[in-house]
């Protein structure tokens, strides 16, 4: 090959070969590239109401990955346009004629109150099963957990480690409010993948109190706590 065409040819082949640009943040197992700072800086003006979309919606990579995980196609729009064939359809909820409500009060333990009440309802990938935080007891100041394979039918086993002995009650609290459990996914440490923010609980005194747990039933108490709450 003449040494011009040569030239040519080795000077087009960086823009064809390049490699694509190291990702400044966290780089997903789908391909999307986080910013270096993630997530953004809440500002100080809360009537500041701009909705600002990230920046994998503005500029998403060539190709995503949805082969993995759960994807939330029903709000992430551009993805269900690029699908081939994608529809976006809406379904009106329907109460389950059988099995409604699907928690009640069925246990001694909890008087005339079983509700969600803040609380929390978690698919748990290594019990294999839903999970459901639930207020309960006579003045609701108690937390129980209920196990769903459906989300429709829930059982209340006797826990291990539970608080009251034989029953499904996590924590008993002299003033239950709010009391909100998740899974946190992001938890290096085993023991604590599990938190609940409680408020105005007893050792709290006017503050919210962060608890961790491992299997959600056993707590650990004072983890963090936030300042005065009145």
């Amino acid at each position: 090959m003449p040494a011009a065409a040569t030239a040519a040819l080795l000077g087009a082949l960086p823009l064809a070969l390049a490699p694509p640009s190291p990702c400044a943040g966290e780089l997903l197992h789908n391909g999307i590239c986080l910013p270096a700072h993630w997530p953004p800086a809440g500002g100080a003006n809360l009537s500041d109401t701009a909705i600002r979309p990230p920046p994998y919606v503005t500029a998403p990579p060539a190709l995503i990955n949805v082969s993995l995980g759960r994807q939330l196609l029903a709000v992430d729009g551009f993805l269900v346009a690029s699908a081939g064939g994608a529809a976006r359809v809406w379904h009106a909820a329907e109460y389950d004629e059988q099995h409604n409500p699907v928690v009640a009060p069925t246990q001694p333990w909890e008087g005339s109150i079983a509700m969600p009440f803040s609380g929390g309802a978690w698919w748990d990938e290594q019990a294999r099963q839903f999970r459901l935080w639930y207020a309960c007891g006579a003045t609701k100041n108690r937390t129980c957990v209920a196990a769903s394979a459906t989300g429709v039918r829930w059982a209340k086993p006797p826990l291990a480690g539970a608080v009251l002995p034989g029953t499904n009650v996590v924590r008993d609290v002299e003033h239950y409010d709010t009391s909100v459990v998740w899974l946190d996914h992001a938890e290096r440490n085993a023991s604590r993948r599990w938190k609940m923010s409680e408020a105005a609980c007893t050792y709290c005194s006017h503050s919210y109190g962060l608890l961790s747990s491992a299997d959600g039933v056993r707590w650990e108490v004072g983890v963090e706590r936030t300042g005065y709450v009145p």
